[in-house]
């Protein structure tokens, strides 16, 4: 019994030592093994900080967590992300395609008389009005209609001589006619000939009728006054044809064509849509405005539309090919190029290069791709400042440095005092300098978060007449590689000025977000913090964000409806 109990233990003990020896170095391997995927440390607030050993983050001080690599080969240029990284910083990818770009142009203008259908009513001899029988603008008036009595003592004078011609017309036939052509070309008919002829006398007054059938729209003249020949006596418009008049900037030109149809609304009847089609662009600018006047015809037989109504034109022209497009937000703009990042095709991973891409005009917040795109390919459509910062802590291209061979990776930091300079990423001070845009921008910011569409106009038009007085017209601006941004800044903040529902504004004001995002954060043109927010809620794209020196959430989007909706999606530090 001794020796199988002494059998059994030594058994127990052996497979507990071998269990122990074999656990010791699988957990070893184990943790060899994890040492060896831990490609780098990160914060998991900002998740641009990187380091190659573990410590404190220097923005917020929390603990630096492991970044785990699953051994893919990645191309020196690009950036990883974590999982982890990806949802904090709400980072979204979609894959592009081709369709057809839609340039809405938005137009202001009002409904104008068609000078062709305005006739001045002359009189066609000289004398003394005894009665005018249309005597106030507005009046209708039928073709043939009498419009005044006049005294001419030149047409007595001319029957006097026709009576006397009459006598003698077998022996001078000749003088005869001369005399009765001259009574016509007063515009004296051949029944009012013969009537003087039978009666053998002259006639004191003498009636004149309407050429046309239109509404006077101007009275020159009233009973008792003196006219000659050839003075107006009334102006008459017909208002079964009229006008529509926009005004189009000149960078919007391009897109506007003879023949194109622009559907408008007048305030009289905001529900009811009509439509002009383009006759006519005017082929001279105007200096002061910088627009170009766009005149359509429309049919008005039922008279609903009347002249100097104002008019909020939409023109819709599409393009017959089909372009690659991305979204506003997936384009990160430097002035002098445009770069969107790239994810690495067929990997689980968050592995993304930048690229650089030639772009087309704005439209419905897309840009068409001009080159550097192909369809099929992922893009970060949002989150795609934080992927470009995390590039350039890490040393890889990004937008301020596309060249390979000048990027040096980055060998993480030692937490010391000295090491918060080299997490800076902002490009050095430009010579140009937009921060004085930022007030004007957040007053307008205010007035959305307000809802007051008053105070939205005022704001949008202080900003635009800064643009235009301050920045356009400057000579370092003309040519310069801001100088599209700047004047995009600039019509929408004035079309915002003139629009009269705050919805359509909103949008504008997306618009005017990135664009000035993009203009500050590359020229550096700030002197404070600036919080950028985004609103998933808003339906204005996905380029609903916006910037305030405050954190707290005040939605412009929405207003007092869900003031609260939004989070920081970065920080710009000063």
């Amino acid at each position: 019994m001794k020796i199988y109990i002494i059998s059994i233990v030594t058994l127990i003990l052996g497979i507990a030592l071998g269990w122990l020896f074999f656990a010791g170095n699988n957990t070893e391997k184990s943790q060899n093994h994890s040492e060896e995927t831990v490609e780098y440390w990160t914060c998991s607030m900002h998740p641009n900080v990187r380091s190659q050993e573990p410590g404190d983050c220097p923005i917020c001080g929390m603990d630096l967590i492991p970044a785990k690599s699953v051994g893919s080969e990645v191309d020196n240029s690009a950036i990883t992300l974590t999982e982890n990284q990806i949802r904090i910083a709400n980072i979204s990818t979609m894959i592009v395609g081709k369709g057809l770009t839609s340039n809405n142009t938005r137009l202001n203008g009002k409904i104008g008389l068609d000078e062709r259908q305005v006739y001045t009513q002359p009189s066609h001899f000289s004398g003394r009005i005894e009665k005018l029988y249309v005597n106030y603008t507005g009046a209708k008036v039928n073709a043939g209609q009498k419009l005044a009595t006049i005294y001419s003592p030149e047409l007595i004078l001319m029957q006097k001589e026709l009576l006397s011609a009459y006598k003698v017309r077998d022996k001078q036939p000749e003088l005869y006619q001369s005399i009765k052509n001259k009574l016509m070309r007063k515009k004296i008919h051949q029944e009012q000939i013969d009537k003087i002829i039978a009666n053998g006398d002259v006639i004191d007054n003498f009636d004149i009728y309407a050429h046309q059938s239109g509404v006077v729209t101007k009275l020159y003249v009233n009973s008792g006054d003196h006219v000659t020949t050839g003075n107006p006596i009334v102006e008459l418009a017909n208002l079964n044809q009229l006008w529509t008049i926009f005004e189009a900037y000149e960078e919007d030109l391009s897109n506007i064509h003879i023949g194109d149809v622009i559907k408008f609304t007048v305030p009289t009847y905001p529900a009811e849509e009509f439509q002009s089609t383009v006759n006519f662009i005017d082929p001279i600018i105007d200096n002061n405005t910088r627009t170009a006047k766009i005149r359509g015809s429309i049919n008005n037989a039922g008279g609903k539309l009347k002249p100097e109504m104002l008019a909020v034109g939409n023109l819709a022209a599409k393009s017959s090919n089909q372009k690659l497009l991305v979204p506003a937000s997936a384009v990160l703009w430097t002035g002098k190029r445009s770069v969107i990042y790239v994810k690495q095709p067929n990997s689980e991973e968050y592995i993304f290069e930048a690229r650089e891409i030639e772009i087309g005009q704005l439209s419905n917040s897309m840009y068409p791709v001009m080159s550097g795109l192909k369809s099929g390919e992922e893009i970060a459509v949002n989150g795609a400042f934080t992927i470009d910062a995390a590039a350039q802590i890490a040393g890889k291209p990004n937008m301020m440095n596309m060249d390979k061979d000048d990027v040096v990776p980055t060998k993480g930091h030692d937490h010391g005092a000295d090491d918060m300079s080299s997490m800076k990423t902002t490009p050095e001070k430009s010579k140009m300098d937009f921060s004085p845009l930022l007030p004007l921008y957040m007053n307008l910011n205010k007035s959305f978060v307000q809802t007051d569409l008053d105070k939205v106009k005022s704001n949008a038009k202080s900003l635009s007449n800064y643009v235009k007085d301050q920045i356009l017209n400057k000579e370092k601006i003309k040519n310069s590689v801001y100088e599209k941004q700047i004047a995009s800044i600039y019509k929408l903040a004035n079309q915002i000025a003139k629009d009269t529902d705050i919805e359509e504004s909103r949008s504008k004001f997306s618009s005017i977000s990135v664009l000035l995002i993009d203009l500050i954060s590359v020229t550096n043109s700030y002197d404070k913090n600036i919080y950028v927010f985004k609103c998933p809620m808003a339906t204005v794209g996905d380029s609903a964000i916006w910037m305030s020196y405050d954190k707290k959430v005040l939605n412009p989007y929405y207003g007092d409806k869900m003031l609260n909706c939004g989070f920081v999606q970065r920080e710009i530090k000063k």
